[in-house]
């Protein structure tokens, strides 16, 4: 019997590789992975709480100026009401449209200050959306739009310091015309009761206010025609002031020349067209009104 094939040795084991290069890369890939994660997340987080800090500061802002909006609205209505036919405007209505342009100009001078803090709130919050822009990549897109819209509220309230600022020196000036309204009315009053006293005091308290108002008559969005208005209203009183000399002196050759100079001072006075001035100003001020409204809309539709 032959015998049995011998059996060789069992061949030695494969050497064991090291796993020492692979668990590296698999941590280096968990590495990046975790942190890649933590930063999309944490890079969100912060540039989420970055645009809502400027949406906040941003609707602030609006509550401001839809306040300030109501409240020239509520204004702007009021001087309609007052001036629905200035041709016959009494002394009351005259009265009541000074205290209207006082208020024009205090209330553009108390409203300034918060125009100008909101406009510093929201150069804050733009200057915040730029922080840290390596960790807010990913939200880029959301940091821009809430740029663009903080953008253009700036550029409406820098409209709107403009307006603020003319309507101050719009508003003192016309305050200062009424006050010369009132002066022709008291001048009027005296002359029909034949009090030569109360007429040359009115004259003065005349002539005194048509200076103060020429000296304010380049105000913004006053008519240019305002200030030949005022300097022929100036010659009125003067000659109303050598009237009132003429007649006490008796003298009434001179009375009679100082009477036709003031015939021909009402009718240059007359042949003004206020309608034609104030379309002049209010186109000036809807022009800057309308540069406005296109910014907060714009700023609403971002």
């Amino acid at each position: 019997m032959a015998a049995p094939p011998a059996y060789a040795a069992p061949p030695p084991p494969p050497a064991r590789r090291g796993r020492g290069p692979l668990i590296a890369i698999v941590l280096v890939v968990l590495l990046v992975i975790l942190v890649g994660g933590g930063y999309a997340v944490g890079g969100f987080a912060y540039a989420n709480s970055k645009v809502n800090s400027a949406t906040n500061a941003y609707n602030k802002v609006v509550d401001h100026e839809n306040a300030l909006t109501d409240l020239f609205n509520k204004l702007d209505a009021q001087f309609q009401s007052n001036n629905n036919d200035p041709a016959s405007a009494s002394a009351d209505s005259i009265k009541q449209d000074k205290t209207l342009n006082l208020q024009l100009a205090s209330q553009s001078k108390t409203a300034q200050p918060t125009v100008e803090s909101d406009d510093q709130a929201l150069a804050n919050a733009a200057s915040s959306l730029n922080e840290n822009s390596w960790l807010t990549a990913l939200s880029k897109s959301s940091l821009d739009k809430s740029a663009t819209r903080i953008n253009h509220a700036r550029a409406a309230l820098a409209v709107a310091k403009t307006i603020l600022a003319d309507s101050i020196l719009y508003g003192t000036f016309y305050a200062s015309v009424d006050d010369a309204a009132l002066d022709l009315d008291a001048l009027d009053t005296a002359a029909n009761a034949g009090d030569l006293n109360a007429v040359d005091s009115s004259i003065q308290t005349l002539k005194s206010d048509v200076a103060k108002a020429i000296q304010e008559d380049k105000a913004p969005g006053v008519a240019s025609e305002m200030d030949p208005f005022l300097k022929d209203l100036q010659k009125t009183a003067n000659d109303f002031s050598a009237l009132l000399a003429a007649v006490r002196a008796g003298d009434t050759s001179k009375v009679n020349t100082i009477v036709k100079q003031l015939d021909a001072d009402t009718t240059k006075l007359d042949s003004y067209d206020f309608n034609a001035m104030g379309t002049k100003e209010q186109a000036f001020y809807k022009a800057l009104i309308d540069k406005y409204n296109v910014e907060i809309d714009a700023a609403n539709k971002t």
